[in-house]
């Protein structure tokens, strides 16, 4: 379980790099802070899920059990998660707000969708040894998405301020 507990150190600092982040990033409007809490909620829910396999082992369960229960929790929680997100989303554009698209989210949602697929493959019987593999690549892959996500916000951020700051060209 130590490598679980290393993807749960990298998690935690993520989180933490990521509420950093969301506060510096949520002074956007709506818009910034659905970003930033999307990337906050990924990285959180990594951390939790690189926990889950230590949390389990502490019942004494069989291995092969602990990763089929490991895997449907994370995929319970990372579908939960992507929906509250879509919902947001949704909604900040039903508001008027111009919609969250486009080839960084849909790189977010990819990332999210590999992860889910490969633990939902790890509820089948394998080895251990190839479980214990799928589970901690279904980790790293949710790990990236908030990655990804903090370098699109960053990368939208700058084109807005680079937007705004644009001298207006007068014609006289």
């Amino acid at each position: 379980m130590d490598f679980f507990g290393l993807l749960a150190e990298c998690a935690i600092t993520l989180a933490g790099f990521s509420a950093i982040f969301a506060v510096l990033q949520g002074s956007t409007g709506p818009r910034g802070s659905y970003r930033s809490i999307g990337t906050l909620g990924a990285a959180a829910l990594a951390f939790f899920i690189s926990l889950l396999p230590q949390a389990f082992n502490l019942l004494e369960i069989s291995e092969a059990s602990l990763w089929s229960i490991c895997s449907v929790f994370a995929i319970i929680f990372i579908t939960s998660l992507f929906i509250v997100t879509f919902r947001m989303n949704a909604m900040l554009t039903a508001g008027g707000f111009p919609p969250q698209a486009g080839r960084g989210l849909a790189f977010a949602v990819l990332l999210a969708a590999i992860s889910a697929i490969l633990l939902l493959i790890n509820i089948f019987p394998w080895p251990d040894v190839t479980r214990r593999f799928l589970y901690g690549l279904g980790v790293i892959f949710l790990m990236a998405v908030p990655l990804q996500t903090m370098g699109v916000s960053f990368i939208l951020s700058l084109k807005e301020s680079m937007k705004n700051s644009e001298p207006e060209i007068s014609s006289h």
